[in-house]
């Protein structure tokens, strides 16, 4: 009777451990691939990025000047075109005047001209005396206000900067990227975050 139970118990196990014999074994574990170093350089320019905020800004080849009525495109145009001759000559832009209610767009590949022709022509237009000698007056002045605009924008980087014994030729040309951008940055915001950057760095590893 014994070895009948043992024999029974046998026919029923049989199969159980046939088919764990039979089962695939599992698969090992994959490899997990070796991880790099990261470069401390690398480290500390993330993280000083990082407290870096910057201010992006979208700018285009031109510039748009409002008028307070469309007659007043054809004041700026002039007799044969005289008018807007002498200003496409004194300024070294181009005035895009189409069918745009009360606008006027100033074109060029130099932000600073742009500039001085945008500041030029909006004080034609609030002036009302639009002639080839008003406009030299007008284009005069707004070149003397573009210069000291970009020299206080120069200095007020380098004091952000808190940089002495710069050239004040080199402070103006630093102020001049205030109309820069260049990928969709102004280039002067670009530099001073670049020289912030810098310094974090420095202070980082210690020089």
């Amino acid at each position: 009777m014994r070895l009948f139970a043992v024999a029974a118990a046998l026919w029923f196990v049989a199969p159980a451990v046939s088919s764990y014999a039979q089962a695939p074994a599992a698969p090992a574990p994959a490899a997990q691939p070796a991880q790099l170093p990261f470069p401390a350089g690398a480290k500390y320019a993330f993280v000083n990025v990082q407290r870096i905020a910057a201010e992006h800004t979208a700018e285009s080849t031109v510039s748009a000047v409002s008028l307070p009525k469309d007659e007043m495109k054809g004041r700026i145009i002039g007799r044969e075109g005289r008018n807007i001759k002498s200003f496409e000559s004194a300024t070294g832009v181009t005035l895009l005047i189409d069918e745009s209610p009360q606008m006027v767009l100033v074109s060029s590949f130099d932000p600073v001209r742009r500039e001085v022709a945008r500041v030029a022509l909006e004080g034609l237009v609030k002036d009302g005396r639009i002639h080839p000698a008003s406009i030299e007056e007008f284009v005069k002045r707004a070149q003397e206000e573009i210069d000291l605009s970009t020299t206080q924008a120069g200095e007020d980087a380098v004091a952000r900067l808190n940089i002495n014994g710069l050239h004040p030729e080199i402070i103006k040309l630093l102020g001049r990227l205030k109309y820069r951008f260049s990928y969709n940055q102004n280039v002067l915001d670009h530099s001073v975050e670049t020289a912030f950057i810098a310094s974090l760095i420095a202070s980082e590893v210690g020089l």
